[in-house]
C-alpha cells in the first residue's frame, strides 16, 4: 500500500516540477526578450535630453524592432542579434550624440505684428522697393 502512495506522490511531484520548470522557462524567456530594450534605454540615458526623443525613438528603437522581428521565431537568435545591436549602440552612444548634434526643431511663435513686418520686408524685397543701400541697412524682422 505504501508503495502505491509513494508512486502516486512521485507522479504528482514530477508533474509539479514540470509545471514549475515551464513557468520558470517562460519567465526567463520573457526577461531575456526585454534585455535588448533595457540596454538600448541605458544607451539613451547617455544622450542629451533634447536628443533622446529624436535619436532613441525615431532611429534606435525602430531599428531594434526591425532586428527583433527578423528573428521572430527563433528566441536565441533574437536574443543574440538584439543584444549585439544594443551593446554596439551602448558603446558608441556618446560618439553618436556628439556627431549628430540633432536637436528637435523649435518653431518660434510670432505675434501678429511680427508677421506683418516680416511680410512687408519680403514684399519690398520681391518688388525691389528697397534700394541696394537700403537692403544692406534693412534687417529682416525676427
Amino acid at each position: 500500500m505504501t508503495g502505491y502512495l509513494w508512486a502516486a506522490l512521485g507522479v504528482f511531484a514530477g508533474l509539479g516540477m514540470t509545471a514549475l520548470g515551464d513557468m520558470a522557462s517562460e519567465e526567463i524567456r520573457d526577461r531575456l526578450d526585454h534585455l535588448p530594450h533595457a540596454i538600448l534605454r541605458l544607451a539613451a540615458r547617455r544622450l542629451d535630453p533634447s536628443q533622446r526623443i529624436t535619436i532613441y525613438q525615431d532611429e534606435w528603437l525602430p531599428e531594434l524592432t526591425y532586428i527583433l522581428k527578423g528573428a521572430e521565431a527563433r528566441p536565441i537568435t533574437r536574443l543574440i542579434t538584439g543584444t549585439t545591436y544594443a551593446l554596439g549602440i551602448l558603446t558608441s552612444a556618446g560618439r553618436i550624440a556628439h556627431r549628430l548634434h540633432r536637436l528637435p526643431k523649435q518653431h518660434p511663435t510670432l505675434s501678429g505684428e511680427d508677421l506683418v513686418e516680416r511680410y512687408r520686408y519680403y514684399y519690398q524685397l520681391k518688388h525691389h522697393r528697397l534700394g541696394s543701400a537700403e537692403r544692406e541697412e534693412a534687417e529682416m524682422p525676427r
